[in-house]
């Protein structure tokens, strides 16, 4: 009976060829991961349309808490 270097893993295992496609495969998940893991995450950053004031950003900004009472009444006497 005829053995070869390693009966259980056979020797095309080693070969460029399957390094290569386990490359490309492992390529193509990470792709695919990373694509549906950062998704958009552009709500919090929103840009304002250009009818919304300076006035109703900076109270929309301080009903969501972002700043404070004596914040808003420096930056609300700036744009004034």
């Amino acid at each position: 009976m005829m053995y070869y270097y390693n009966d259980y893993l056979p020797y095309h295992m080693f070969s460029f060829g399957f390094i290569f496609m386990v490359a490309f495969w492992g390529f193509i998940i990470y792709g695919l991961i990373w694509m549906f893991k950062s998704g958009n995450h552009s709500s919090n950053h929103r840009i304002p349309a250009e009818s919304e004031s300076a006035l109703e950003i900076l109270k929309e900004r301080y009903a969501k808490g972002e700043i404070t009472k004596e914040e808003f009444t420096s930056i609300k006497n700036d744009i004034s």
